[in-house]
């Protein structure tokens, strides 16, 4: 268990966690529900967009935080989400 705790201070000196489940829980939302004429990358860089304006300017997250925190929600989402749909199809 002490190796997950260092990780997890690791991990969190440099990403922001909240950002990124809000980032990406809207991500899987938009991505799900709706259809765009622009590709799917801008998409999501959109949707990252307009989350990190209120985390930077009210909350004053730093914007590396922010960057790190984008950059392993886009790593993690389509890997993160599939494994939880296909959790939720086998029960």
């Amino acid at each position: 268990m002490e190796f997950l705790d260092q990780l997890w201070s690791q991990i969190a000196q440099y990403v922001n966690v909240p950002y990124l489940l809000t980032f990406m829980l809207l991500t899987y939302f938009v991505r799900h529900n709706w259809t765009f004429r622009i590709k799917t990358t801008y998409v999501v860089l959109i949707i990252a967009t307009l989350c990190a304006v209120p985390y930077f300017f009210i909350v004053g997250i730093e914007w590396n935080k922010l960057l790190f925190s984008y950059v392993l929600g886009t790593s993690l989402h389509e890997l993160l989400f599939k494994w939880i749909e296909n959790k939720l199809k086998s029960l």
